[in-house]
């Protein structure tokens, strides 16, 4: 395989792996979530889950279906490392990015500066990890011209991650990230349900110790959101019970909107 082309870590577990059958899905997922007079709402930023389709496609459908309605040309695609524990930034080094059908290269060139790893280490981490990548799908299907800033997020803090990220007028952002996890549902929503009201109410602090896995990426936006004035809208709230029926041990997932009413 071509060096500069990140080979799939997703297909055929967290999204299918034949083109035909994923189109099928994510459309499925799009449908009837389109929102009511998008005109009246500017979007600037959305939060989307990363789980398994299974799980997390029908929360994130309503979340990318603002993008059908207002196409962006360019946005930054922010989330989690799940494998490595780092300082900093991780910007991709990748040209493309193997999909199913087709691979995915309408991605922008990041001058690694400050605040980022290498890189060699960029390649490491961004090879195995799946929050990004399970993105990619939705966003061809409804931003097919958009071209893509994607950076995980190690250690960082919300405020310095803006200086370096946000020092012109930012793109679109999409933050992928889940809820809590492995909790009785019951606990699980009641956790998730006061994180989402920290995440509306600006309440920064509290977003960046919660039990988020995109914590940090979600707690960066959660500020930048405030220095602009950006009202944030919860579009969909639902656990993984929703989809296994097991209530014993549950993940939690949310659909969040920010921007300013027209």
């Amino acid at each position: 395989m071509n060096p500069s082309v990140r080979p799939a870590c997703g297909a055929g577990s967290f999204y299918p792996a034949t083109f035909e059958d994923l189109q099928v899905l994510v459309h499925q997922k799009l449908a009837g979530k389109a929102p009511r007079e998008p005109q009246r709402f500017h979007c600037f930023a959305l939060a989307v889950p990363h789980a398994g389709y299974r799980y997390s496609a029908t929360t994130a459908g309503y979340a990318f279906a603002w993008l059908a309605a207002q196409p962006p040309q360019e946005l930054s695609l922010w989330g989690p490392s799940h494998h490595f524990a780092f300082s900093g930034l991780a910007a991709n080094p990748y040209t493309a990015w193997s999909l199913p059908g087709k691979d995915f290269s309408q991605f922008s060139v990041k001058q690694v500066s400050q605040g980022f790893v290498s890189e060699a280490d960029s390649k490491t981490i961004h090879r195995p990890e799946h929050s990004l990548e399970v993105e990619l799908p939705f966003l061809r299907e409804v931003a097919p011209e958009a071209v893509v800033d994607a950076i995980l997020f190690g250690q960082s803090d919300p405020e310095s991650v803006l200086k370096v990220l946000c020092q012109e007028k930012p793109p679109l952002i999409v933050v992928s990230t889940d809820l809590s996890h492995y909790h009785l549902l019951d606990e699980a929503q009641h956790r998730d349900l006061q994180y989402l009201d920290d995440v509306r109410a600006g309440r920064v602090g509290k977003v960046l110790k919660g039990e988020a896995c995109g914590r940090v990426p979600l707690a960066a936006l959660v500020l930048l959101a405030q220095q602009n004035h950006w009202e944030c809208r919860l579009l969909h709230y639902e656990t993984s019970a929703a989809a296994s029926g097991d209530t014993s041990s549950v993940v939690g997932y949310a659909a969040l909107v920010w921007g300013i009413a027209c």
